[in-house]
């Protein structure tokens, strides 16, 4: 689906929203909101479990006696990691603290084998425990890293958000430019909650509900009548 340009969303917040303030200025705050705004919805969708937005899919190969794998290079766009598997075995991977991990596993050459145990992200490398002994496809669901957007760029999000985006800029244009109108900062977030309930708290509680419908057959009804 569509996402929208930086620009495209600076017209419509513009039109909304009628300051004495000069254009360049007020694109510059638009901006920052903007920014502010994505990074808001990305803690709300983690919250929601709602993935579709923020989350990812990467896997990559292990190497014989090295017991991490260079994320920084497998997997640019990293956040945080959601869940680690592999498929020799059909497991999923335990994801612990590094320090847990090493110590568990203090020197790497002592332990080995075909699958790991567990495993630990630090300083953007993937540890895995034990050592691998040979080479296996490791994959990982992960949380996007939301980049920082400048003048012409694209929202990270589709479309049908630029709603809940345009409501949290206007929050924080109301609280920057007009914060004694206590009146309008509460009316601006309680717009902004009304939508997240839409768009995304609403949106995260469906989930499913279209493979349930899929999977719905005339003999096995939902709800039929309670026999007597």
């Amino acid at each position: 689906m569509a996402k929208t340009t930086v620009g495209v969303l600076t017209a419509d917040i513009k039109a909304l929203v009628d300051y004495d303030i000069t254009d360049s200025a007020l694109d510059v705050l638009i901006l920052k909101a903007i920014n502010l705004a994505i990074k808001r919805m990305k803690q709300w969708f983690m919250d929601e479990g709602y993935f579709d937005e923020i989350g990812a899919s990467d896997s990559f190969l292990t190497t014989l006696n090295q017991e991490y794998v260079d994320i920084a290079t497998e997997t640019i766009d990293l956040d945080q990691p959601l869940v680690l598997s592999e498929r020799t075995n059909d497991n999923p991977i335990p994801i612990i603290s590094f320090k847990e991990y090493r110590e568990r596993y203090p020197d790497p050459t002592a332990n080995k084998a075909a699958t790991p145990d567990c495993a630990a992200f630090f300083g953007n490398r993937l540890y895995l425990g034990p050592t691998p002994s040979g080479a296996i496809t490791i994959y990982l669901d992960y949380f996007k890293l939301i980049t920082k957007l400048v003048a012409g760029g694209t929202l990270p999000y589709e479309d049908k958000y630029d709603e809940l985006v345009i409501a949290i800029v206007i929050e924080y244009l109301v609280k920057w430019l007009d914060r004694k109108d206590v009146a309008a900062i509460r009316s601006a977030k309680e717009d902004v909650q009304i939508i997240k309930h839409d768009l995304v708290v609403g949106a995260s509680r469906n989930i499913g509900i279209n493979q349930q419908v899929q999977s719905r057959r005339e003999e096995n009804p939902y709800f039929s009548p309670r026999k007597v």
